[in-house]
């Protein structure tokens, strides 16, 4: 595994004036062997070719809608294309997950009003819709 920066250098690297500029593709992918995506999308965002950068960013977009990570897709989405499918993949991911609340934060951005209303129940932000009785699904006569 590459080494990755302490975190003095990681900012001097990713956010100063390097003596000599990094390889960020390298930078980033040294930050996916060491479990750190977060680190790893800011390294990538850094990467001067376009077409490259898009294509790494994608492939960490694809990596959290798959694992429902929310959190992580939520900042790609502020460097990249979040589509709607991507929210709703990624939100019935987290429920899979039991992660519960980043499930219902996806379901959001999806605009799956019926998922949104699913999971509010189950995490108690919303009361349970009273089931129509008989008569009152016939109205009263």
């Amino acid at each position: 595994m590459t080494k990755v920066p302490d975190a003095l250098e990681r900012r001097q690297l990713l956010y100063g004036r390097p003596k000599k500029q990094p390889n960020f593709a390298e930078l980033g992918e040294g930050y996916l062997a060491a479990g750190r995506r977060g680190d790893a999308l800011e390294a990538f965002d850094r990467i001067a070719d376009a077409e490259e950068r898009r294509a790494r960013i994608a492939k960490l977009r694809d990596e959290a809608v798959g694992d429902g990570t929310v959190f992580l897709l939520e900042r790609v989405a502020a460097l990249d294309t979040v589509e709607e499918g991507h929210w709703k993949e990624a939100s019935q991911a987290a429920e899979q997950a039991g992660k519960l609340r980043y499930a219902l934060t996806a379901a959001r951005r999806a605009g799956d009003a019926e998922r949104v209303a699913r999971l509010e129940e189950l995490l108690g932000l919303r009361k349970p819709e009273p089931a129509l009785a008989e008569g009152d699904a016939q109205g009263s006569a």
